[in-house]
């Protein structure tokens, strides 16, 4: 059984496919049980991962006599498709994760740049425009909506004293 496993390990695809049709339905057979669990289990399917653990659990728990020596291996490889099963479903939720978090980035950047649109729209003219009060109402409404922020420092630079800072895209 070893040297099947060995055997199959190294087909392709199309292989793998040719192999199934010839062995057929593994019937009771512990044998061929295993044999088909052997070619399932290297398809990288999960329909067919199940179905190879399903094939290996009535292997394990048959009690014909040419599958008493199979079952230490049926359960072997049952433990080990469990964990790659298991392997599969967290790396699938990982990729899911990280196209949530590559959307939410993505939101992110375009609130950013829509900040940094209004910012170069409010240039040393706006800033001029306004009265010392003005100014002073601005920034009184912004340090406590923006406190402890680096947009709230940045904003308590630009109103502070009724003098202008350069904005964001004529700076550096």
């Amino acid at each position: 059984m070893l040297q099947y496993g060995e055997k199959v390990r190294g087909m392709s695809g199309g292989e793998l496919s040719t192999e199934l049709q010839r062995i057929g339905d593994p019937g009771d057979s512990p044998s061929t049980q295993m044999q088909t669990a052997l070619l399932l289990a290297q398809t990288r399917a999960p329909a067919d991962l199940a179905r190879a653990l399903g094939l290996l659990q009535r292997v394990s728990t048959s009690s014909a006599p040419d599958a008493k020596p199979l079952q230490p291996l049926a359960r072997t490889l049952a433990a080990r498709y469990n964990e790659q099963r298991r392997v599969e479903d967290d790396r699938d939720r990982q990729v899911a994760q990280l196209r949530d978090a590559q959307r939410r980035i993505e939101q992110l950047n375009d609130r950013i740049e829509a900040l940094r649109a209004i910012e170069r729209e409010m240039d040393s003219a706006t800033t001029a425009r306004l009265t010392p009060e003005q100014q002073a109402v601005v920034s009184q409404v912004l340090r406590g909506f923006l406190a402890g922020t680096e947009t709230g420092k940045a904003l308590e630079r630009r109103f502070a004293r009724g003098k202008s800072v350069k904005p964001h895209a004529e700076r550096s």
